[in-house]
């Protein structure tokens, strides 16, 4: 299932592609850092870094406002602190597929709200014992809400500051819900 949504993907950005004109697409490559907690876990705080890596297609719909979809590697999860109750790292490797409207506000400064829909590739948790794989405990997608910022420093270049938050438990028998706060570099392919 998770295999036959990725392709999927891949052809929806393909697809996209060809039915724009080329003037009106911009590709990019993004790459970043997360903060990452799990809500309800009682392990309070953006305490858990994580990598991102993805592509973009922006298409222009109007001249102030675009829809951009990414596919985006994000690791999100949680880790305790000295404050915490008791010891813990989550780690939630996940494949995003986000649906972005860019609204610009300036030339330079882009607001982004959207969505995206997680497929979980791996979890990992340690409770103090080590890295065990523990894809039972959560479930195989998530649903998240986004809302970011994008400013311009080049036609180019660009750098986005995105929170996302889930729309429903990531766990079938805890009520947890990813939280996260990503920084990233964008840079736009070709012309």
């Amino acid at each position: 299932m998770r295999k036959n949504l990725i392709i999927l993907s891949l052809i929806f950005l393909a697809n996209c592609l060809v039915a724009q004109p080329p003037q009106r697409i911009k590709a990019k490559i993004i790459t970043g850092l997360m903060g990452g907690q799990i809500d309800g876990d009682q392990l309070a705080g953006f305490n858990h870094p994580g990598l991102i890596a993805g592509m973009a297609m922006e298409m222009r719909l109007a001249k102030i406002i675009s829809f951009q979809p990414e596919i985006m590697y994000n690791q999100k999860g949680a880790r305790s602190t000295d404050k915490s109750l008791y010891y813990a790292v989550v780690r939630l490797n996940y494949l995003d597929l986000c649906g972005i409207l860019n609204f610009y506000i300036k030339d330079k400064f882009i607001l982004q709200p959207g969505l995206s829909y997680g497929l979980l590739y791996k979890a990992k948790v340690d409770r103090g014992g080590g890295f065990v794989i523990d894809n039972s405990y959560f479930n195989a997608t998530d649903a998240c809400i986004l809302f970011g910022v994008e400013y311009k420093f080049t036609p180019k270049t660009a750098v986005n500051i995105r929170s996302g938050y889930s729309l429903v438990s990531i766990s079938p028998v805890s009520n947890w819900f990813n939280n996260t706060i990503s920084f990233s570099l964008r840079f736009q392919l070709g012309n």
